[in-house]
């Protein structure tokens, strides 16, 4: 499944994007299938609860610290 969040998008997809949820139409994927848009495939081998991580919520960028995603801590431990 595509992950359109992560993601690079140009500067001039603003005007359509701003009309989509003016419309109400908040759909990533929906959007995406409008405009020119390339998909790079991630390795298998990149574990994706280690390497990239799904944010919805409040609770699950709370959850995201150092003694859970170890390449976020900085020397001391501390995230960087």
């Amino acid at each position: 499944m595509p992950q359109p969040l992560f993601g690079v998008y140009h500067s001039r997809i603003i005007p359509m994007l701003e009309q989509h949820l003016r419309e109400g139409r908040y759909s990533v994927l929906d959007f995406i299938s409008v405009v020119r848009t390339r998909f790079t495939p991630v390795p298998d081998e990149w574990s994706f609860t280690r390497f990239l991580v799904n944010i919805n919520t409040r609770a699950d960028y709370t959850r995201l610290t150092p003694a859970t995603v170890p390449e976020l801590a900085g020397p001391a431990g501390e995230i960087k």
